[in-house]
């Protein structure tokens, strides 16, 4: 992302900047939906550890880094999703946004203070539908929403200040020992301010997921691509700063009702969030399967 000196005619917010979007509870994954809705009345909880380091860094003219406007970001996203009837799942996620740390820089004649410390990001409300298959069939389809609840600090680049919504469609499966993943949505954003001069808005949102189980089917090694590009009036498709990037390589082990999960990978682009280096881990623990089933 290019940014430019000048003479700030406002103090600018900010918007929620991290790109790492966990999936629901009890997926095998950590963004892609593994889209096991199978029981009734069946809970998982759990969290998922996101640190992020330079997700939003100005560089100059040059190419070279002026100022890291996000130095750094760590979550502990809360979440929780219940099955019902065997088809249907709702869920909730709550981002805690446990550390931040970024420069002050002024861009495109706006001035932005990033906030250090701690706070929370927008709340996530979620429902799901399964249209086809189901958990472990070579194919299984799904649709669903989520909603963004504006309770973030914009200061500290955790929330838009806005409503958002992201309805998407994703796909999963296992093939013998091979398990895939893939979805693909949109992020409605009630904010479209441009940031730095450059477009910002609603984006059109792309996951994929490919990786291999061992240990009698108890660990799952793989890797995940995660992308978006902005789409909006001003500009931004395809554009690099209105583009993120960014893969995430690693494992998720499930033993019984608790399972376990750790990953590192890059970003790829310059884009609003692409971090040089994402790390994540995760725990989770569901309720036991009912009696007479295996899940």
């Amino acid at each position: 992302m290019v940014l430019w000196s000048g003479l700030a005619r406002a103090q600018s917010h900010g918007f929620a900047v991290d790109r790492f979007e966990p999936a629901e509870r009890g997926s095998d994954w950590f963004a892609a939906e593994s889209l096991d809705l199978r029981g009734n009345l069946r809970w998982v909880a759990g969290a998922t550890l996101d640190y992020a380091h330079d997700p939003l860094v100005a560089y100059d003219s040059n190419g070279d880094v002026a100022a890291r406007i996000v130095e750094r970001q760590i979550f502990a996203h809360l979440g929780a999703a219940l099955t019902l009837s065997d088809r249907f799942r709702v869920g909730l996620m709550v981002p805690v946004l446990l550390n931040s740390a970024g420069d002050s820089v002024t861009s495109g004649g706006s001035s932005y203070s990033p906030a250090d410390g701690a706070g929370l990001g927008d709340i996530r409300f979620s429902a799901d539908a399964r249209i086809l298959g189901k958990y472990g069939d070579p194919l299984t389809l799904v649709g669903g929403l989520w909603l963004f609840i504006p309770n973030g600090s914009t200061r500290n680049f955790a929330s838009d200040g806005a409503f958002r919504m992201s309805p998407r469609v994703a796909v999963a499966g296992l093939l013998g020992h091979f398990a895939y993943a893939a979805k693909a949505g949109a992020q409605i954003r009630t904010s479209s301010d441009n940031f730095g001069g450059e477009p910002f808005g609603s984006e059109i949102q792309l996951t994929l997921a490919s990786g291999y189980r061992l240990v009698d089917d108890k660990l799952l090694l793989g890797a995940e691509a995660v992308t978006s590009t902005v789409v909006s009036d001003s500009g931004g498709f395809f554009d690099r700063e209105a583009t993120p990037f960014e893969l995430l390589f690693g494992g998720h082990y499930q033993q019984e009702q608790m399972s376990f999960g750790l990953g590192a990978g890059p970003g790829l682009t310059h884009g609003y969030g692409s971090p040089a280096v994402r790390v994540v881990a995760s725990f989770e623990w569901r309720s036991a399967a009912p009696k007479g089933e295996s899940l």
